[in-house]
């Protein structure tokens, strides 16, 4: 489904953020410095993204509202919860097959 070349960038971020490493860039159009632990090699630095660049931006508009329920009732109604038990939304992800 996704061609190999392409998801080594994503397998590459994701490996970095495990050694948290930090990328770090000076934006001249804005004249500040962009940090961030998930950086993606090729993707182009930008201070804000355009939703209706991206056809998969779509699905998050048209979902918004159940994003935000399931927002509130995780971090805001359940917020003692998430202190208690923590928010390591990584867990489910790391099994024989994901890209460890």
């Amino acid at each position: 489904k996704f061609k190999s070349k392409k998801m080594r960038r994503v397998v590459d971020s994701w490996r970095r953020m495990d050694r948290e490493e930090l990328y770090s860039e000076f934006l001249d159009d804005v004249g500040t410095v962009q940090e961030c632990n998930s950086y993606i090699d090729g993707l182009p630095v930008k201070t804000f993204w355009d939703p209706y660049e991206h056809e998969w931006a779509r699905h998050l508009r048209d979902n918004a509202k159940t994003i935000q329920d399931e927002f509130q009732r995780v971090a805001i109604d359940g917020a003692s919860e998430l202190d208690e038990k923590g928010n390591n939304v990584w867990a489910t992800a790391a099994n024989s097959t994901s890209a460890q």
